[in-house]
């Protein structure tokens, strides 16, 4: 009869078990991020005192981990797709917006030379002739202006966005802490919350997770570079960019992908900068051009003609790092020569090298 009894009581409290975790699986079905879970059973081996019954042996979570990793990689780009798409929809619409574009003002400004071609000795004529290149000049000034508070933008976000990694990751550390105490007895909702983190960090940046014997995750960027490793978090690391004070720089910036920082990173290299290049030479194109053409001619006094527009020049940013004493200055040539993009000049071994910043390839030097 006492067999009877443990292998009944066993049953049930194997049963309870059960309800409770299906019932603790009902209160959750609308828990972001939750895994059903289930009770894993196996029956006692019944001896010479003891006629078996049943055991559970642990609770598990059902959940796909190669689902899983492509969760935190579509988190990952899902992220940077939204960033970068903000960021566009707001380049594109300050530059294609009549009124703040350049479209209506260049208009404006070769229509006034047409009308100054036909009547050159009005003087009304040349006053809204000045008047419309001076609202040119404000116009790429605006643009400029406009576009580099994008920049500082992005600056900021970037901060934001790094000290929110930095805060998940060590939270990551603590829960790794946790579960490698608990072993093969984590808790799954525990589990839960760390794959929820992992989704959560995936969201600021493409990471990689490599499980560990203990249960623990290691959390690497996409490069390899160690964010968390067990119960110790590795912050990202910023400082100001060596070659622009301007700007902040991401330790391993150059091969950091993905999420919010990623979107950022790529909004910065392939919009903002690509358009703040292209308005620059723009200007110069046009400033050059129209100054050359007032040199020909002469005034309404027989003088020659003076420059329409201030004369534009290039931008020397020293590395932050520099020991030396050399004054570097930049001028501009033939505008129709200019390719854009920045230019790294070093000085070593007592010459100088100038390179493209982007590529590395090396410039030559007359």
């Amino acid at each position: 009869m006492a067999d009877i009894l443990n292998i009944g009581s066993s049953a049930l409290l194997a049963a309870q078990r059960g309800l409770e975790v299906t019932s603790h699986n009902v209160a959750n079905v609308n828990t972001p991020n939750y895994s059903r879970q289930r009770i894993e059973q196996s029956s006692r081996i019944g001896n010479f005192d003891s006629s078996g019954g049943v055991s559970v042996d642990l609770t598990r979570r059902l959940n796909d981990a190669v689902l899983e990793t492509r969760l935190v990689r579509s988190s990952s780009e899902t992220a940077r797709l939204g960033s970068f798409d903000a960021m566009a929809r707001r380049v594109d619409s300050l530059l294609s917006d009549p009124d703040t574009g350049l479209s209506s003002s260049l208009d404006s400004f070769f229509s006034s030379l047409s009308d100054l071609a036909a009547n050159p000795s009005s003087t009304a004529v040349r006053q809204s002739t000045l008047g419309t290149a001076q609202s040119l000049a404000d116009r790429f000034n605006s643009l400029h202006c406009e576009l580099s508070s994008l920049d500082a933008e992005v600056d900021q976000r970037l901060r934001i966005a790094v000290g929110t990694l930095n805060d998940q990751t060590a939270a990551l550390a603590k829960l790794n802490a946790r579960i490698a105490s608990s072993g093969a007895n984590a808790s799954p909702d525990l589990l839960d919350s760390r794959d929820k983190l992992v989704q959560d960090i995936a969201g600021q940046l493409q990471v990689s997770t490599v499980r560990q014997d203990d249960g623990s995750l290691n959390l690497y960027t996409g490069s390899g570079q160690p964010l968390v490793v067990g119960s110790t978090a590795v912050p990202l690391a910023t400082s100001t960019d060596s070659f622009r004070p301007d700007r902040i720089e991401i330790a391993g910036g150059k091969q950091l992908s993905g999420g919010v920082i990623g979107g950022l990173l790529d909004a910065r290299r392939e919009l903002i900068d690509p358009a703040l290049e292209k308005l620059g030479r723009m200007a110069v194109a046009i400033s050059s051009a129209s100054n050359s053409v007032q040199a020909q001619g002469v005034d309404l006094k027989g003088d020659s003609g003076a420059p329409l527009f201030a004369t534009i020049s290039g931008e020397v940013l020293p590395a932050s790092g520099n020991s030396g004493s050399a004054q570097v200055s930049l001028g501009l040539g033939d505008s129709a020569k200019l390719t854009g993009g920045d230019y790294l000049l070093r000085y070593s071994s007592g010459s100088w090298q100038l390179s493209n910043a982007s590529t590395g390839a090396a410039v030559a030097l007359s």
